[in-house]
């Protein structure tokens, strides 16, 4: 097994898993900032 004290070892580069609502917000970030942070506040206290 490598071992090193200077990286951080992995075994492959992915991504974490993004519920729906974070898809959608990344989706629509090039709207207007009150129609963004509308639909924000909306997944945020959806998820909550």
């Amino acid at each position: 097994m490598k071992r090193s004290t200077d990286h951080i070892l992995t075994t492959h580069v992915g991504s974490l898993v993004r519920p729906p609502e974070l898809i959608q917000l990344m989706r629509v970030w090039d709207r207007p900032p009150a129609q963004w942070h509308a639909l924000a506040r909306r997944g945020i206290l959806r998820a909550t």
